[in-house]
């Protein structure tokens, strides 16, 4: 488990990350990092989020596809989504169980009055220039009894996707944005995935112009034998799931 202390005024903050693994993934041709997100969260959202109705705002929602896991497991309530324009994607996943609202703003200009029962942001905090005012909007919009949950790239991400966003994360970083309000954090990822998406994400599409190499047939199967190896050696993690109240 990895350990750091955060720097800068106010009191220091100790967090750690906690390894996550699946024991299988999803099939599919999407990255290994993709994969691994979307099965945690089919398979943590529920012991995350403690109430099946809730309010949701995603910040930086994109498509909104979390609102179709979130429905898969059982969960129902108002979602409201948040960027900087409509995806051409978000009625695609909309969502009886979900009344979906979509605003076009950046988050840091948002004014709402309401409270949400859970924030998310997937693998956006690091495209928001100041995300040090986003968590503390975050702060603001939850509610006392609310999570909110952050997912972001790490400084092993930057090998991945090169030039992505302002920022990577460290735990460091995180200590300082989030404080005494984190309650858990889990790294996504292995060796043996991190070298899989080198080799046939990474440097097809940015040394070649192509992403063909996932249409192989057998990719599928090295995901499966990579998901495996990266039990053995949990490091170069891609991704940081931050839960914090």
């Amino acid at each position: 488990m990895d350990n750091f202390s955060s720097a800068g005024s106010g009191n220091p903050a100790l967090v750690s990350a906690e390894y996550w693994h699946p024991s299988r993934l999803r099939a599919g041709k999407s990255s290994p990092s993709r994969k691994y997100l979307d099965q945690f969260l089919y398979s943590e959202l529920s012991n995350i989020i403690h109430t099946k109705n809730i309010s949701l705002l995603d910040i930086g929602c994109g498509s909104g596809y979390v609102r179709k896991i979130l429905a898969d497991t059982g969960f129902t309530g108002e979602y409201t989504g948040v960027d900087l324009y409509k995806h051409d994607d978000f009625e695609s996943f909309d969502s009886d169980s979900f009344e979906s609202t979509l605003m076009e703003s950046k988050i840091e200009d948002l004014n709402l009055s309401k409270k949400f029962d859970f924030i998310v942001s997937i693998t956006a905090l690091e495209h928001i220039e100041n995300d040090v005012l986003t968590v503390l909007k975050c702060g603001f919009l939850l509610d006392d009894e609310g999570t909110q949950m952050h997912i972001v790239p790490t400084s092993w991400s930057r090998v991945l996707y090169l030039r992505h966003g302002y920022r990577q994360y460290d735990l460091n970083r995180i200590g300082q944005l989030f404080r005494d309000r984190v309650s858990k954090i889990y790294r996504l990822g292995g060796l043996f995935s991190f070298l899989l998406h080198t080799i046939f994400i990474t440097i097809p599409v940015f040394v070649f112009k192509t992403d063909r190499m996932r249409d192989l047939r057998f990719y599928p199967r090295l995901i499966e034998i990579c998901n495996k190896l990266d039990r053995c050696f949990p490091m170069c993690p891609a991704l940081y799931v931050i839960i914090a109240h």
